[in-house]
């Protein structure tokens, strides 16, 4: 954000229902070098294991996404990237940490499973 003027636009995800206000293109959700299929199996494996993740805090949920990243064998930024558009609708966001903690579990998930559901 380089003015103040700009946070509306770039925070509004913050107020949106993930069932009835996906704004976004699908497409979006892809990162580079993956399908769609494997897209939705990435985020569909990332919301089973926040869903079962103790305590909501930027710690706890970066160590493991980035656990989940070597299980899955995939970069870093491909696994993200994909959480921050379905939780955002935004290939540009906050920090992904602080944007999930701030969200809270269950908006969180709902966006992931909302995006899933785009992807088929």
């Amino acid at each position: 954000m380089e003015e103040l003027g700009d946070a509306p636009e770039l925070l509004q995800f913050f107020f949106r229902d993930p069932d009835i206000n996906v704004d976004f293109d699908p497409n979006q959700l892809i990162p580079k070098k993956l399908d769609r299929e494997r897209t939705r199996m990435l985020l569909q494996t990332s919301r089973d294991r926040l869903d079962l993740l103790d305590g909501w805090s930027e710690a706890a949920l970066e160590a493991t996404l980035r656990t989940l990243v070597a299980e899955l064998g995939v970069k870093t930024g491909q696994l993200f990237s994909a959480i921050r558009v379905a939780v955002t609708g935004r290939t540009v966001a906050p920090p992904l940490f602080a944007t999930l903690a701030v969200l809270g579990r269950d908006r969180a998930i709902a966006r992931i499973a909302a995006a899933e559901k785009l992807l088929g």
